[in-house]
């Protein structure tokens, strides 16, 4: 029987942006879900994103584009 996968780390972070957060606050949220994660890990995950046009910054602060 196959396993339950849980959800990646790309899809983890583009739902805690569901509403604005600062880096800080996305990096907190996002370790309280998936608390083996490397802080280096999330904030280059959303550098790429960012590159990407998946997240946008307005005012200081992180949001879904």
């Amino acid at each position: 029987m196959a396993m339950k996968r849980g959800k990646t780390l790309k899809e983890t972070i583009l739902e805690v942006l569901s509403t604005p957060k600062a880096l800080e606050e996305l990096v907190k949220a996002v370790k309280s879900k998936k608390p083996k994660t490397k802080v280096r890990v999330i904030k280059a995950l959303v550098s790429k994103l960012k590159k990407e046009g998946k997240i946008k910054e307005v005012g200081g602060k992180l949001q879904k584009a």
